[in-house]
């Protein structure tokens, strides 16, 4: 019993000292001056980074690689476009539903550099956020207990880390939560990031470069703009399809298939 409690407070203390040291060099950052929106653009991708290089720095000093992180993986470009395409089809499904469901405006902007700004943040965003949840705190739990702690732990601290978001609901905290299920999953099946990072990627860039749903504190223009007028609760509200429960129960329907498609791998060794 000892020996399960000290291996929870390491374990506990070291994912609260990554986060320490994230939200301290994060505020630090935020209080350097910045006079116009390029440098604000700057600063925020350096701000996500932040999110990659402090894991991977405990992972290598504090953890002595004890692990795989996840970061080196075969066939890196292959497994993340094979992840952003499965990211597009499953966030564009309810976006689409709500077209025809949901009272709406829609004009286009066409492609300008905030549209390419907007794809740099995502992916940065994408790539820091997978080796910070999914390769550092799942890899770290996974390690110390089993692959059902490490995923079940990395996704609800996920949803706590995106809890500072004053405009988030029920049904987005539930998203995020199977969002990141499914994210850990992913990575137990591939044994790497690449796949979530480009299903990460397409999530966060279809809503926001695409559509117009702001998912960051920049402003950037995007290839279309796609308010919803009146709020429905089964595909979508103002805060987009983050907010909406067709996007949890297609989240949940991946979920099931990853489990069922590799029920010997995964079942196993997740003890279900």
């Amino acid at each position: 019993m000892k020996s399960k409690i000290s291996k929870f407070f390491t374990v506990y203390i070291k994912v609260l000292m990554v986060t320490a040291l994230i939200f301290l060099t994060t505020i630090a950052l935020q209080m350097i001056p910045r006079t116009n929106d390029y440098l604000d653009t700057f600063s925020l991708l350096i701000q996500k980074l932040i999110f990659l290089i402090i894991p991977v720095l405990f992972w290598v000093i504090v953890d002595k690689k004890n692990w795989r992180i996840g970061i080196n993986q075969n066939r890196k470009c292959l497994s993340f476009l094979k992840g952003a395409g499965v990211g597009t089809i499953f966030i564009t499904f309810p976006i689409v539903i709500s077209l025809f469901f949901v009272e709406n405006s829609i004009t286009s902007n066409g492609i300008s550099l905030s549209v390419l700004l907007t794809l740099s943040i995502c992916f940065v965003t994408a790539l820091s956020e997978e080796v910070m949840f999914r390769g550092y705190i799942q890899g770290l739990v996974e390690n110390s207990y089993n692959a059902k702690v490490g995923i079940l732990f990395s996704a609800v601290f996920f949803v706590a880390m995106h809890g500072f978001n004053t405009e988030m609901n029920i049904l987005s905290y539930l998203e995020i939560l199977a969002g990141g299920i499914f994210l850990g999953l992913i990575k137990k099946k591939t044994n790497g990031l690449w796949t979530g990072i480009g299903f990460h990627f397409a999530w966060n860039f279809v809503q926001e470069g695409i559509f117009g749903f702001p998912l960051t504190e920049v402003a950037e223009k995007s290839i279309l703009t796609l308010k919803y007028i009146k709020e429905n609760f089964i595909l979508g509200s103002p805060l987009g399809p983050e907010s909406s429960s067709a996007t949890i129960i297609i989240l949940i329907m991946g979920i099931a298939v990853l489990i069922k498609r590799n029920r010997n791998q995964v079942i196993n060794d997740l003890n279900l």
